[in-house]
């Protein structure tokens, strides 16, 4: 009984963690003659976003 009840509880713990884990997109953003430094990275319908740095590189905090 003590053995499943630690078990319950456990995968409690990891859904719960899991739902409220954040996602992270990265990417580089590149055009035809290579990357496109400081462009501007957005997720759709938000105002959420990103810089791309001198090499086109770019990360970007999903949100919830």
């Amino acid at each position: 009984m003590m053995k499943k009840l630690l078990w319950t509880f456990m995968t409690l713990i990891l859904v719960t963690g899991l739902s409220y884990a954040q996602k992270t997109v990265t990417g580089t953003v590149t055009g035809d003659d290579g990357p496109l430094a400081g462009t501007t990275v957005l997720v759709e319908g938000t105002t959420t976003g990103a810089f791309a740095d001198d090499n086109g590189k770019f990360t970007v905090t999903m949100p919830n």
